[in-house]
């Protein structure tokens, strides 16, 4: 089965509250620029799990699986974050700055690659400032440091991750959107 982000859990919950077609739009548009970027993934990685858009999807569905409370009870926008941080947490992944030459070389672009997840959202030639606006409000920053967490330990996390954080009329939960990322993941 082919998956596309219509077809994920959140997705389809946020399309049934109503979540604005600005907001829909910029969720279709980051998942088109991230499936671009990680389907280079396994030519560089070909024996490790595929990471390409539809592992990204998987990971949300995973995401919405493990809630440990119904999902009326998570605002919007956190909903739209844990979309944004399933198809940007592995970009790092793809790494053209050097030639991979060897196995060391991968090693590199796999134990650094939730760095590079940041940096790439945080990059706004990569991507412009609508992508990661909710209500007008930019949360390009968290959407980069949640993506970065998924491979830092618990300590990082608790040291640079606010437990919450309000984001326009929301209280957001950063932290466990960062918990849940890793789990999923």
């Amino acid at each position: 089965m082919d998956m596309t982000l219509e077809k994920t859990k959140i997705y389809q919950e946020l399309e049934s509250r109503g979540v604005s077609a600005k907001i829909l739009g910029n969720l279709t548009r980051l998942s088109q620029c991230c499936k671009d970027i990680l389907s280079k993934i396994n030519s560089v990685f070909p024996h490790f799990t595929n990471h390409d858009i539809e592992h990204s999807y998987r990971v949300a569905d995973f995401m919405y699986d493990i809630l440990p409370q119904s999902i009326s009870d998570y605002c919007d926008t956190e909903l739209i974050m844990m979309l944004y941080v399933a198809m940007t947490h592995d970009l790092g992944m793809v790494d053209d700055s050097f030639e991979v030459k060897s196995f060391e070389d991968l090693e590199k672009i796999r134990t650094n690659h939730h760095k590079r997840s940041a940096e790439m959202v945080e990059d706004k030639n990569l991507f412009n400032d609508g992508f990661f606006s909710i209500d007008e409000i930019d949360v390009r920053t968290e959407i980069a440091n949640i993506s970065k967490s998924h491979n830092e330990s618990v300590e990082w996390i608790i040291e640079n991750i606010k437990e919450e954080k309000n984001i326009g009329r929301d209280v957001v939960h950063c932290r466990f959107i960062c918990y849940l990322l890793r789990i999923a993941d």
